[in-house]
């Protein structure tokens, strides 16, 4: 048993433990699709995928640390799933705001906990209470800052993000918004003269 992770070091110079927003995506629409029995407010829906984003981190911790005790020569982190917008409207603020709020909504929540702060993005915060979103210890945060060496996601898509039709305040100031909490929507056209993007 002791051999095991000196040849795994010799094969293994880099694990990717899955990509998180897709899993999860999965995991909520069977969440969802199977005990659904009647249609819920968008705040209710969303709060079932902040608690799972929440656990995924907390608990992802723990295979990390038996990789590094193991002694094991290589690397090890995960995989993001999502796409950094460009505004639909040049220099509009609120796209500007949409844009932001996509990417700590949908890759901020998982990156900023394990490669900036320790701890998910400030809009977030700002926008879910604990309830919805519960907040890392201190030592949680000290261990999750740690908990990956490099960093990879899927780059092969992208959209162009507006603030909803309403606006971005009526958006983010009322839980029973269609777009809450994350208050953007995807614009797969460059105008409003419906130019799909990319033509």
């Amino acid at each position: 048993m002791d051999l095991l992770p000196q040849r795994l070091s010799k094969i293994v110079t880099r694990s990717i433990l899955g990509t998180p927003s897709t899993n999860l995506d999965l995991v909520v629409r069977n969440i969802q699709g199977s005990f659904q029995c009647y249609p819920r407010p968008r705040s209710q829906q969303f709060n079932g995928r902040a608690l799972l984003f929440y656990h995924v981190l907390k608990h992802m911790v723990e295979p990390v640390k038996a990789f590094r005790e193991m002694n094991i020569t290589g690397e090890i982190a995960f995989k993001n799933n999502d796409y950094v917008g460009t505004p639909w409207r040049k220099g509009n603020t609120e796209d500007i705001a949409a844009v932001e709020r996509h990417v700590a909504f949908q890759i901020g929540i998982f990156s900023d906990p394990v490669y900036t702060t320790g701890d998910g993005p400030q809009i977030v915060k700002d926008t879910l209470p604990p309830d919805f979103l519960p907040r890392f210890t201190e030592g949680e945060q000290k261990d999750l800052l740690s908990s990956a060496d490099f960093y990879a996601t899927n780059a092969y898509r992208t959209f162009f993000n507006a603030a909803p039709l309403d606006g971005l305040d009526a958006c983010v100031n009322n839980t029973a918004h269609p777009n809450w909490p994350t208050c953007n929507i995807q614009v797969a056209y460059t105008s409003p003269s419906q130019t799909q993007a990319g033509q």
